[in-house]
């Protein structure tokens, strides 16, 4: 059995994603911290915190 997400959108049952908790990841997770945080911890240069220097 799938979960109820994908039930939900291939049956096009409203109350089925209705009923799946929201997420604050699904978009929130970069906007709220620091490209310097977020690039150590990636493993990632940051680019714009070194031309912004």
């Amino acid at each position: 059995m799938e979960n109820i997400f994908v039930e939900g959108l291939k049956e096009n049952d409203i109350n089925k994603l209705l009923a799946v908790p929201k997420s604050d990841l699904h978009n929130h997770s970069t906007k709220g911290c620091r490209r310097e945080w977020l690039a150590q911890h990636l493993h990632v240069k940051n680019s714009r915190a070194a031309t912004a220097s």
